[in-house]
């Protein structure tokens, strides 16, 4: 089984990509990487940051709160206008 929120992976969906994972380690890490700005907090209530980075494209870094103890971290990032594609349904 392929889980997201334990190989923190890329994924890609019609309108652009998201990154996931539980460990808030992993999260600003990965944050650090695309950011070029090391950052910590401690958030009691789900989050949204986001920044320009370098190749262009403005990401979101964000937390859901699941539980009081239970968190998952997202960094996501939207495609162009003209990459996205129609969902048929």
């Amino acid at each position: 089984m392929n889980d997201p929120m334990t190989c923190s992976t890329w994924y890609e969906d019609p309108y652009g990509y998201m990154w996931s994972t539980d460990s808030k380690s992993m999260a600003l890490m990965k944050w650090t990487e695309i950011s070029g700005r090391p950052m910590e907090f401690e958030a009691d209530t789900n989050f949204r940051y986001s920044v320009t980075a370098s190749d262009g494209y403005t990401y979101y870094f964000w937390g859901w709160a699941m539980s009081e103890n239970y968190w998952h971290y997202y960094i996501s990032v939207y495609k162009p206008k003209e990459d996205m594609s129609i969902i048929d349904l």
